[in-house]
């Protein structure tokens, strides 16, 4: 049961294969039908664990420590695009046009 709790952890965070997604692939490749509801909760499980490691107070406190403030500039940097069309230069988007930039997961 180890494993397949660290499968579904590795799957959802690292590799963003979502809780239904998951389930719905263990049931169709070895046959082992296990609800959303109980992936969920070994989810949860393995972050309680990980809070008494690491608290997340400690992890937020040291992912915000820095000299950025609302407002401030932010350094110039390039990007391929998704399709790999072209590559894109912060510098030359901002002269076009506003951009806002948003950090985070989308899992």
């Amino acid at each position: 049961m180890v494993h397949c709790t660290n499968e579904t952890v590795v799957g959802k965070y690292c590799n963003h294969i979502p809780l239904h997604r998951q389930s719905v692939i263990l049931e169709r490749d070895i046959g082992l039908e296990i609800s959303r509801a109980t992936l969920d909760g070994w989810v949860l499980k393995v972050g309680e664990l990980l809070i008494l490691i690491f608290p997340f107070e400690t992890a937020w406190i040291h992912a915000r420590a820095g000299r950025l403030h609302v407002g401030d500039q932010a350094r110039d940097f390039s990007l391929i695009k998704l399709d790999k069309s072209e590559r894109l230069q912060l510098s030359v988007l901002s002269q076009q046009q506003p951009v806002v930039l948003v950090f985070g997961s989308y899992t």
